[in-house]
């Protein structure tokens, strides 16, 4: 039993002077089996464990003898702000124009075929703006669908009032667009297709 249990510290002893830096063990430190009794950052050696593991002695550590650092003025930060506006997800955004009766847009039986469409947009802003519109028109098959003067952009009082009125300083703010057209010349699109006829630019300006 006495020669066993010997041998079983011996085995424990070996085990321990060969853990390697990063291994998981107990003690974090890496030990290496040294007999060294003299500061070891004299000569920039990491660390010993003097004359083996386990030991009572002393473990050198590396070390820098240097000046703390001391505040003596502390220098305010600041930023120019500039006016800052954003539609969310503006890619994502369409308007499609469905036929309705030329009254429901204010136009007469003779402005026939009338259409109209809308689509909800959010903005915000960290100043108080006004919305409007830019239409541009984009040819089908070498044609224009709709005449310059026979379509326009607006926004309606659906989520606020006036709708084209976003307050600075807050969360997304929804408001809703539209687009109607009349008199407009079908003949150049084929049936059920939906093609793009133009575009609404949304602009902004600062509430004065």
């Amino acid at each position: 039993m006495i020669k066993k249990g010997l041998f079983a510290v011996a085995l424990l002893a070996l085990l321990a002077v060969t853990v390697q830096a990063g291994d998981l063990a107990e003690n974090p430190l890496k030990v290496d089996s040294s007999t060294i009794t003299t500061d070891p950052n004299q000569s920039g050696d990491p660390q010993y464990m003097p004359k083996g593991w386990p030991s009572k002695e002393t473990i050198w550590w590396p070390y820098e003898i240097c000046y703390k650092e001391l505040e003596i003025c502390q220098i305010p930060i600041k930023i120019e702000i500039g006016m800052y506006a954003e539609l969310k997800e503006c890619d994502k955004k369409k308007i499609v124009l469905k036929q309705v009766p030329c009254q429901s847009i204010g136009k007469k039986t003779s402005d026939f075929p009338c259409y109209k469409g809308c689509t909800d947009i959010e903005l915000r802003s960290n100043f108080d703006m006004v919305l409007g519109t830019v239409l541009y028109r984009q040819q089908v098959g070498g044609q224009y669908i709709v005449d310059a003067d026979k379509w326009k952009a607006y926004y309606t009082t659906k989520y606020r009032d006036p709708g084209n009125i976003i307050p600075g300083l807050v969360d997304w703010q929804k408001t809703e667009i539209c687009v109607d057209a009349w008199s407009a010349d079908l003949y150049y699109a084929a049936v059920g297709l939906e093609v793009q006829i133009g575009e609404v630019a949304v602009t902004v300006k600062p509430k004065t």
